[in-house]
């Protein structure tokens, strides 16, 4: 059976730098498939075939688009514009609970000497 849908509207890619390749997933008894896909940008629909009564998802993927990289030339030498992404230090860990760990076996040493000094 030949299954043509039409993509929902928040699906639909806007964005020109972007390339969206869209599929449909069939689950059925517990096993997922791929369909084949086409997909019709004048109609924004996909075209499948089927031959099981199951549940369906529309599925896609995003590949952006590389900008080009033009070179520049400045006194006969050949000079790339290059993107640096910024590099954020992510903060690994939190030294209040490892002070609140050191002051709680502090306080657990000082209570088991006055205790041992109670025993004797």
């Amino acid at each position: 059976m030949k299954v043509t849908i039409k993509v929902p509207e928040e699906l639909i890619n806007k964005d020109s730098k972007t390339k969206r390749e869209y599929y449909i997933a069939r689950s059925h008894n517990g096993k997922v498939d791929i369909l084949e896909t086409k997909y019709n940008e004048k109609t924004n629909s996909l075209t499948f075939e089927t031959d099981k009564f199951s549940d369906y998802a529309i599925l896609y993927k995003d590949t952006k688009e590389k900008e080009a990289v033009t070179p520049t030339v400045t006194n006969k030498e050949t000079v790339k514009s290059e993107s640096k992404k910024e590099v954020k230090k992510v903060k690994t860990g939190d030294n209040a609970n490892i002070i609140g760990l050191m002051m709680l076996l502090v306080s657990s040493m000082f209570v088991m000497v006055f205790v041992r000094k109670k025993e004797n």
